[in-house]
């Protein structure tokens, strides 16, 4: 079936074919790139994908065109090392993309590295077979570095995502791997053009599901940046009131038989502005942003922070079953808050807050309900205590 396969393939129409959809995919990932211009990966993978087409139509060109073999033979270096230094481009963009390494220190490589790759392909420029040898495992190395730094750290749909053009990837590598074995088992002739035309085959289909791979994980990084910033509080990074009400009504709108006993605990930070009064929006800020870090700390993997607005803060947590076990929570929140934090100027922070809690079901079976409970108790507590966050 291979054997077949590879005998209807026709090299130069592969070679134009490949570079034809490899220009296409440039153009593609050049818009998505102008789409989302905050990520760098796509700019390498632009390159990439235009240094390994235009490699391809200059040698399709050169070789049957004015000069033919003359001017072929001093370009021919240029050219094969035009698909290791594409590829090496693109996994720089995976790096960048992924957010691996230093990428002043690769800046420096990357150069040092294209031009080894363009020395190994002059040395090979007499031999088909040893240029093989000498490039063919630099491209496997590199593809299979790029599979690995696509899937690291991914999870859950995103690794889905990724496993689309780290497949790709994986597949191109292994037909490189039977051209290398065989140019080191010494083939020679029609064989070695066999194995070259299985690879730009392999290319071939390569270029359109990594291209498709890249988009949609561009794509899913930027929707999910999009409900992040729908769902959070651009200053503190906790959850907003529109998140927090979606999980109260999830969690509310289960059947009676599988919902589950959860505290809801209101929290106001007292003086806050008296502390933007007296000093500024920045320490007001500063103030929310350190109360915020402290109930992060406090709740669980499975509870929810919240900032409702202005100086309320609410946590919903599954941590607590009944009334002692809600009085020991408030303490541990009441301990972690309220305590001086270090400002940047040497100063410190004293925070104070008042709280309010809520038992579901024992004090409502419905968001207003509870949330109507706490406040209640909050604002009793509130106007008992009467202390204020202060720097001191």
């Amino acid at each position: 079936m291979l054997e077949q396969l590879i005998a209807v393939l026709d090299l130069a129409t592969l070679e134009i074919a490949l570079g034809a959809t490899s220009l296409i995919s440039c153009v593609t990932i050049l818009i998505v790139w102008r789409m989302n211009a905050s990520e760098k990966g796509p700019a390498f993978w632009a390159a990439a994908t235009f240094i390994g087409g235009a490699g391809l139509f200059a040698h399709f060109f050169l070789l049957t065109g004015a000069g033919g073999a003359s001017v072929g033979r001093y370009a021919l270096p240029f050219l094969v090392a035009s698909f290791p230094i594409a590829l090496l481009l693109a996994l720089e963009g995976a790096l960048r993309f992924q957010g691996v390494g230093n990428e002043s220190a690769r800046a420096l490589l990357l150069p040092v590295l294209a031009l080894a790759v363009l020395c190994t392909s002059a040395l090979g420029a007499e031999s088909a077979a040893a240029r093989y040898m000498l490039n063919d495992p630099i491209m496997i190395l590199v593809l299979l570095l790029i599979a690995f730094f696509l899937m690291k750290r991914t999870r859950g749909l995103e690794r889905a995502i990724h496993a689309v053009p780290s497949f790709c990837c994986v597949f191109l590598a292994a037909t490189l791997m039977h051209r290398c074995a065989n140019a080191f088992a010494g083939g020679v002739g029609n064989e070695i053009h066999a194995s070259s035309r299985l690879v730009y085959f392999a290319f071939l289909l390569w270029a359109p599901g990594w291209t498709c791979g890249l988009c949609m994980a561009v794509m899913f990084r930027a929707r999910r940046f999009i409900l992040k910033i729908a769902d959070h509080d651009s200053l503190t990074g906790l959850a907003n009131r529109r998140k927090f009400d979606r999980t109260a009504d999830l969690l509310l709108g289960r059947k009676s038989s599988v919902r589950k006993k959860f505290a809801l605990v209101l929290i106001d930070l007292n003086g806050l502005k008296q502390l933007n009064d007296r000093y500024g929006h920045a320490t007001g800020d500063r103030a929310l942003v350190l109360m915020s870090r402290a109930l992060e700390h406090t709740v669980g993997p499975e509870d929810i922070a919240a900032r409702f607005g202005g100086d309320e803060f609410v946590v919903l947590t599954h941590a607590v079953k009944d009334r002692e076990e809600l009085t020991r929570f408030e303490e541990s929140i009441r301990n972690t808050v309220e305590r001086e934090h270090a400002l940047d100027d040497e100063r410190k922070l004293l925070l104070r807050m008042s709280m309010g809690s809520a038992l579901f079901p024992e004090d409502g079976r419905d968001a207003g309900e509870l949330l109507y409970i706490a406040d209640q108790k909050m604002y009793r507590e509130k106007q008992n205590r009467r202390s204020l966050s202060e720097v001191v």
